[in-house]
């Protein structure tokens, strides 16, 4: 089994450029290791849904209690299909689409069509004028305050923790994601994803309702869903909003409006360590490594 590299610890800032060299040792996915993470996350996941399942003789609380701690598993899948997706859990690309696809079934997520769009977002985050694109709507103070009150209130409201954690996912992962969204004029490749993962989740559905009934789609799918889309939504947010947070437009910068319906404490998120390794380097398997010792990412003053 090959070893992982030591974390590069950095003296300093330095200018952003600095960690692409830094990052150039953890682009390598360690397969001994990727099929290992793999099987400590779909052995666990069937096994609490099978306990889930078999628990509705006994109590159907006992199943939703099962159902929501096996949230957590499919959080885990989604971070697995993210790292196929970057072409970083496997070495082999076609091992990293097949994974990928199969996981977005359960995910309710189209692999290809969420890995475009992701590439997307990865192009255009922290752009102010080109946002849009796999992100949580954010104004800046001077286009907050130009808004009308009705497109203040608005704006206060999509980001209020009861929406934005309990309407918007239900809305993206089951209603959006059923057809390409941002992609419905870039050809058929994104259709067939859509459609092909649909067909899937009809089939898997199909299945649990021959084999158990509506019992096992209310008590042992549906509660481990809603709370693994909520978390995702919740992760992902913590990990692109935060307290001096700057996006920058082509000429100057400007601070983004992150100041609003603050949420929780950002202490409780992966780290925007993380989330800046992954910026600079989306190739690097976001497990099987250890992570590097960043420098602070600094903003530039705000106005």
């Amino acid at each position: 089994m090959s070893q992982a590299p030591e974390p590069v610890r950095a003296s300093g800032p330095g200018p952003a450029g600095a960690l692409t060299p830094r990052l150039a040792a953890y682009r390598t996915p360690i397969p001994s290791r990727s099929r290992i993470e793999l099987a400590v996350t779909a052995i666990p996941f069937a096994a609490i849904f099978a306990l889930s399942w078999a628990a509705l003789s006994v109590s159907p609380w006992i199943s939703v209690a099962l159902s929501l701690a096996n949230a957590a598993f499919v959080v885990r899948l989604f971070m697995i299909q993210h790292d196929c997706g970057h072409g970083a859990f496997f070495g082999s690309r076609q091992w990293n689409d097949r994974v990928g696809r199969i996981i977005g079934v359960l995910t309710l997520t189209p692999y290809d069509v969420w890995r475009r769009t992701h590439a997307i977002h990865h192009a255009t985050t922290g752009n102010l004028d080109r946002r849009g694109t796999g992100d949580i709507p954010t104004l800046t103070v001077a286009e907050y305050r130009a808004k009308p009150l009705l497109g203040r209130v608005l704006y206060r409201l999509v980001r209020h923790p009861v929406v934005l954690f309990g309407i918007v996912p239900f809305y993206s992962f089951f209603l959006q994601n059923r057809i390409p969204v941002g992609l419905l004029r870039s050809g058929r490749r994104y259709w067939a994803s859509a459609l092909g993962t649909d067909a899937a989740i009809l089939v898997m559905l199909g299945s649990l309702y021959l084999l158990g009934g509506v019992p096992v789609l209310l008590f042992v799918y549906l509660p481990m869903m809603l709370l693994a889309t909520s978390t995702g939504m919740w992760l992902f947010y913590v990990q692109h909003q935060f307290e001096e947070t700057s996006s920058g437009r082509r000429h100057g910068m400007v601070r983004a409006q992150c100041r609003f319906s603050r949420v929780l404490p950002l202490c409780a998120t992966t780290g925007p360590e993380v989330d800046h390794r992954e910026y600079r380097r989306p190739s690097c398997p976001s497990s099987g490594q250890p992570d590097p010792v960043l420098p602070p990412a600094r903003s530039p003053p705000g106005p």
